[in-house]
């Protein structure tokens, strides 16, 4: 919750520089793991941080979700929890509909389970190597 006050407060700033007319749009990241090495917020406390995000009406669009299926695991079990708390996320914001879910590698099923914005980056441009080595 304290990034959406950090989001809040430089979109205010920007706009009070002439660099930005209008509310910025926002993706909540949904942990599908739990993982916390991963980020994201856990799926039953999504509602609570889209309600934060809706408090900053006019600074903050609340679009929707977004995700990223667990490494070397079936990523449909992911899809389909990210589908559902889509779901109950809409029934309080009903402005939130995007749901960025998808790689190149499971953007099928992605798209099977209502994602609207995919990435297909290594199906473009190949695989390539991690910017920063991973944590074990």
């Amino acid at each position: 919750r304290r990034l959406v006050g950090a989001l809040a407060g430089a979109v205010r700033a920007a706009r009070e520089a002439g660099e930005r007319n209008g509310p910025m749009d926002v993706l909540l990241q949904a942990s599908l793991d739990g993982d916390p090495a991963r980020g994201g917020c856990p799926v039953d406390e999504l509602g609570r941080l889209a309600d934060a995000v809706a408090r900053e009406s006019g600074v903050l669009h609340l679009r929707g979700l977004m995700a990223v299926a667990p490494l070397g695991a079936d990523p449909e079990p992911a899809f389909a929890r990210l589908a559902g708390a889509a779901e109950v996320l809409r029934r309080d914001h009903p402005q939130a509909t995007e749901i960025s879910a998808g790689m190149t590698g499971d953007l099928e099923q992605a798209i099977g389970y209502g994602s609207t914005c995919v990435r297909v980056g290594t199906a473009l441009l190949g695989g390539r190597g991690l910017a920063s080595p991973q944590h074990g």
